[in-house]
Parts: C-alpha cells; structure tokens; sequence
C-alpha cells in the first residue's frame, strides 16, 4: 500500500500545475517556474526514498516526469526537462553534472537548444550506462532518456 500511495503522490505531484498558479499571481520569470519544476521531481523522489526505500524513488522518478509530461486533465503535454532534473540531482547528480556541461557546451557550438537538449540526453544515457551501479538505476535512466529524447525530436532540431 505504501508503494501506491507513493506513486500516486509522484504523479500528482507531476500533474499539478504549479507553474500556471506562478504565471497568474506571481512575476512570469523562467527562473523561477524552472525552480519550481525541479522542487516537483526532488519532493517525489524525496517523498518515495523516506517513505519506502530507494527502489521505489527510481520508479517515483519516472512517474512524476510522466504526469508532468501527459497530464490527464489537459491534451497539452509540456517537457519533463525540469523535473527530471530534480529528481536526478537527489538520485545520481554526477551524471546530472556532465549532462548539463555537453548541453551547454553544444549550445555555445551549436546554437540549437532542441539539437543541444538531444545531445545532452545522449551523453547522459551513455554515461548513465558506463557509470550506473545498479540495474535499477540503468532502467530508469533508460526509460528517462526515452521520454527526453521523443519530447525534443517531436519538436525538430532546427528552427523554420
């Protein structure tokens, strides 16, 4: 039951629209809704680890990133690039590391955000696979890759 009710919380977690509330009452800064974004994917992943175990925060990991992405009251889905950070900087913030360094450094050659957001999760699932300790850990940094990747190739690399 405890397993439930700590994936249900992740999703919900995930759905909420926190940063619509923020652009409505509060200053529209971008700094500020990607904060609230990460503390989305770092309260479920926190939630799971102390409520249940570690096991079960991966898996929270990957739902929270789900409902941020498909939420179930809306037909827009919005990118789960943020949350995904938060939950990562709790679970494996290395790898976070060096993905966030190929994003920016393909950003400065390249000048593509959507081609550079590619790269950057590329370079993570690859460093993910020589660096994860676990298959826990491998599986969801998989399933993580896969959900970033579709969302950026949806969108093109290049600008019209």
């Amino acid at each position: 039951m405890a397993i439930f009710i700590s994936i249900v919380v992740a999703y919900l977690l995930g759905v909420l629209p926190f940063e619509y509330l923020w652009r409505y009452y509060f200053w529209p800064n971008p700094i500020w809704l990607w904060i609230i974004n990460c503390a989305k994917g770092v309260a479920a992943v926190l939630f799971a680890w102390f409520y249940v175990g570690p096991i079960v925060a991966y898996f929270c990991a990957i739902v929270v990133v789900i409902g941020h992405m498909y939420p179930f009251y809306s037909n827009y889905s919005r990118s789960g690039l943020m949350v995904a950070t938060g939950a990562l900087i709790i679970l494996s913030p290395i790898i976070l590391i060096i993905a966030y360094a190929v994003f920016l450094l393909s950003l400065l050659v390249f000048r593509r955000p959507q081609l550079s957001l590619s790269l950057a999760v590329t370079a993570f699932f690859i460093f993910s696979i020589v660096m994860a300790t676990s298959l826990t850990l491998w599986f969801l940094f998989f399933i993580l890759g896969i959900f970033l990747c579709s969302r950026s190739l949806v969108k093109g690399w290049f600008p019209r």
